[in-house]
């Protein structure tokens, strides 16, 4: 955080987490908002939503491996049904990204963040 907290107004971070129901998890979130309020840049919350047979599916693909994320579906399945999914702050936008190429994604976000808020 200390590299983001640093960063000019005009650096843009993007940030993959997967946030727990938890309501601990919540800080991430909050701490992410309240640098971006500091830094006075703007803050887009984005929700990534996919049905659980989907990410199953998903999760083996070898670009995940390449890029050291979770490759296991039986533990995707267990930390999914054990610790849940954070609920997508009122500000987030929310995409069903199962039928969604990666690209149309991308653009939505950034059609998202160019409207006038």
């Amino acid at each position: 955080m200390t590299a983001v907290s640093r960063a000019t107004k005009t650096t843009s971070h993007i940030f993959t987490n997967y946030l727990s129901d938890d309501p601990s998890e919540g800080r991430v979130l909050e701490q992410l908002r309240s640098i971006a309020e500091e830094r006075q840049a703007h803050f887009f919350p984005v929700w990534l939503t996919c049905p659980e047979a989907e990410l199953v599916r998903r999760v083996v693909l070898p670009a995940r491996a390449e890029r050291q994320k979770m490759i296991d579906p039986d533990s995707l399945l267990q930390t999914l049904r054990t610790k849940g999914l954070f609920p997508a702050p009122p500000d987030a936008l929310v995409l069903d990204t199962s039928t969604m190429p990666p690209h149309a994604a991308a653009n939505r976000v950034i059609d998202w963040a160019r409207e006038d808020r």
